[in-house]
């Protein structure tokens, strides 16, 4: 179950900033952004996080294919000895990132933002996920639709008329030949000019697996500071 964890740490991602800009202005290298984080890394473990959730860019590189991709970094609190790699490519897609040492595929590649979407629009997304080595493919389905703005006060500051994306995330995997679901609604608003994400809040549902049982939990991250690239 950690495992499985590891890899949704993605989830995470779908939250990133992506105007509609050539690829290499998507990002800049350097820049990053510092949330207060409450409740534990999503996906992962029951231990809350102590310290800062931080996202950070790190360059703008080539893959063997002639393709185009930020590389960016996000670590979550004082001791994580697991941050997360993503991938991302010109047209807004993760079809990887590595946890640790372990290279986690996506097909399609999973998005990097819901912030395209029109007001009231809804859209489903089918992902199918490879873990390191293993051939077996898992499913991911994802439902997200755009709320009415609002308002949204975070540490960072006060901010109107926000873009509100809800999702619903839920994948499948078998354990000891039993299907096993893990189901969570993740609320991102965004501040409409930079495109930044604000806040991010997690309602996880309970999930039973051999004799465990996790009950319900959430998490939540707010802006506390966006930091620019060094000129």
């Amino acid at each position: 179950m950690k495992h499985a964890g590891y890899f949704f740490v993605a989830v995470i991602v779908a939250a990133m900033f992506t105007p509609t800009v050539p690829a290499e202005d998507l990002y800049e290298a350097g820049e990053k952004w510092i949330y207060e984080h409450k409740g534990p890394r999503p996906w992962v473990g029951n231990e809350n996080v102590y310290g800062d959730r931080v996202r950070k860019t790190i360059s703008f590189e080539t893959d063997e294919n002639q393709k185009q991709y930020w590389l960016l970094r996000e670590s979550w609190g004082n001791y994580d000895d697991t941050p997360v790699l993503f991938y991302i490519y010109e047209d807004k897609s993760i079809p990887r990132e590595r946890a640790g040492d372990t290279l986690i595929q996506f097909d399609p590649g999973l998005p990097a933002g819901f912030i395209d979407l029109e007001p009231e629009q809804e859209k489903t997304y089918n992902i199918e996920i490879t873990w390191g080595d293993s051939d077996r493919k898992i499913p991911l389905k994802i439902i997200a639709k755009r709320l009415a703005d609002e308002d949204v006060e975070v540490p960072a500051g006060q901010f109107a008329n926000c873009v509100r994306i809800q999702t619903k995330w839920e994948f499948t995997f078998t354990r000891d030949e039993r299907s096993v679901a893990m189901k969570s609604t993740q609320d991102i608003w965004y501040d409409p000019e930079t495109k930044h994400m604000l806040k991010e809040a997690y309602a996880f549902e309970p999930v039973s697996w051999d004799d465990n049982t996790r009950p319900a939990w959430t998490c939540t991250s707010q802006l506390k500071e966006y930091i620019p690239a060094p000129k």
